[in-house]
């Protein structure tokens, strides 16, 4: 996670990815504790109420990096194509 993300202690990581996934337990889960740095774990659909879910998350719990899959970037951008949630 240091070497790829570059993560520290003062971090605050979102994954979006699925944690039963290959790859999400250790990007959701092991790596940021590993790390040291706080994870901030969503569960739901990111474009339910509405496309600005992701966005809030990330504001509210000020949110230093964020690691999302490109299903979800498309489902974001399919329901918010002018992106006015993410103001």
């Amino acid at each position: 996670m240091k070497n790829v993300f570059g993560l520290t202690q003062k971090d605050i990581f979102l994954s979006a990815s699925d944690v039963g996934w290959d790859l999400g337990h250790m990007f959701t889960i092991y790596g940021p504790l590993v790390a040291g740095c706080t994870t901030v774990l969503y569960e739901g659909n990111l474009v339910k109420p509405d496309a600005g879910v992701l966005w809030r998350c990330i504001s509210e719990h000020k949110v230093t990096n964020l690691l999302i899959n490109a299903s979800d970037v498309r489902r974001i951008k399919k329901s918010d194509y002018t992106a006015t949630f993410m103001k």
